[in-house]
């Protein structure tokens, strides 16, 4: 299959989704700076090989399932969850190939968790049997909070309408890594057996202790973000304050 289809690996399934959208943005906002491109095609081409990709796993994910009613509801909720990606995929490319600034640090910022999670994804296959070293775990941890407070400073503040994207981008890398915990412990209990009250009950139990957790890395954005625009303000008002050295040369 194209897409490892399975309850234990939801998020990977999100996030191979998601960030084919981010970067066929991102790589139509660089090449849209020299010449102009239409993005609609691109955004259907992303579609396509999307929509491919969902059918082909799913529909061989369909022909080892039974008759049953939980196996039913065992596609019906892949099948949701990967449309719901390929949307999300689609608004991430709209919002990352814009030419303005505002649109592009907010895809790069609400995909910042994503992509340290596809990053993992990465680091764990090379990894093998020997697991991830400790340091680059840790690395990781941090990584989701250095993207976006780098983020933030490339934005700025200025319009007074970008404080809505800082706001968004860092209520997201709050939020975020805990839904994607949460999920990932419900769906992922093999000894809830399918029970779907109990699964939301498990889930709902862990996503309060989840927030308390992830706050430490959206604070660190935020200190990164203001710090980080204040030196630039800084910057930028002592190169304009410099005097103008340029004097007519003396004819010898």
């Amino acid at each position: 299959v194209l897409l490892p289809v399975s309850q234990y690996a939801v998020i990977t399934v999100f996030v191979l989704i998601l960030m084919g959208g981010v970067f066929a943005g991102l790589t139509m906002h660089l090449l849209a700076r020299r010449r102009s491109f239409l993005a609609c095609p691109t955004a259907i081409g992303l579609l396509i090989v999307h929509a491919y990709a969902v059918a082909q796993s799913l529909t061989v994910v369909a022909n080892g399932l039974d008759d049953g009613r939980r196996s039913a509801l065992y596609f019906v909720g892949m099948l949701g969850g990967a449309v719901v990606a390929m949307l999300l995929a689609q608004t991430a490319f709209w919002l990352a190939s814009r030419r303005s600034t505002g649109p592009v640090a907010l895809a790069i910022g609400l995909s910042a968790v994503p992509f340290v999670v596809w990053i993992r994804q990465i680091v764990v296959a090379v990894s093998g049997p020997s697991g991830m070293p400790m340091p680059m775990a840790d690395l990781l941890r941090w990584l989701p909070a250095l993207i976006v407070g780098v983020t933030l400073v490339w934005c700025r503040l200025r319009p007074v309408r970008r404080l809505a994207v800082w706001l968004v981008v860092l209520l997201a890398l709050w939020v975020i890594p805990a839904l994607f915990t949460t999920i990932q412990y419900g769906l992922g209990m093999r000894v809830l057996n399918g029970d779907l009250s109990e699964m939301a009950s498990a889930s709902g139990q862990v996503l309060p202790l989840a927030l308390r957790v992830e706050i430490l890395p959206a604070l660190l954005a935020l200190a990164l973000g203001v710090v980080g625009v204040i030196v630039r303000e800084v910057v930028q008002r002592r190169k304009l304050q410099q005097p103008i050295t340029n004097e007519p040369m003396k004819a010898e």
